[in-house]
Parts: C-alpha cells; sequence; structure tokens
C-alpha cells in the first residue's frame, strides 16, 4: 500500500516539476515530498484497517470460540 501512495505521488511530483523548467529537484527531496504527502493518509488506513480487524475479532472470534466451548461441555 505504502509503494502505491508513494508512486502515486512521485508521478504528480514529477508531472509538476517537469512542466515548469523551474528547480531541479533531487530523487531524495522527491522521496521525502511523496512520504510527507503519503504518511498521513497511510496512517488513517491503518488505523481503519486495525479498527475492523479488532471488531471482527471481538465478534466472529468470540462467537466461535463459545460455541466451541458448548460443544466441549
Amino acid at each position: 500500500m505504502n509503494k502505491i501512495f508513494q508512486s502515486i505521488a512521485i508521478s504528480g511530483m514529477l508531472a509538476i516539476c517537469s512542466c515548469g523548467g523551474g528547480a531541479k529537484i533531487s530523487e531524495t527531496q522527491l522521496n521525502a515530498m511523496a512520504d510527507s504527502i503519503a504518511a498521513p493518509k497511510i496512517e488513517e488506513i491503518n488505523a481503519i484497517a486495525t479498527a475492523d480487524c479488532e471488531a471482527r475479532m471481538a465478534t466472529e472470534v468470540k462467537t466461535m470460540v463459545d460455541s466451541m466451548a458448548r460443544v466441549a461441555n
């Protein structure tokens, strides 16, 4: 997922930089800009995925364990 956002950000930055013919930007600067753009979105997506996973574990796994416990008794 991180690579996708980096690729999108880098492509956008390259398009912007190539249009103006202005100041040159190094690959390191470009990567830093891409990371700064993508980092908040990546954190947001990870937080959503973690919350979804925890909710699913709490409902589905708990139900499955409860049913196994009932069968075992």
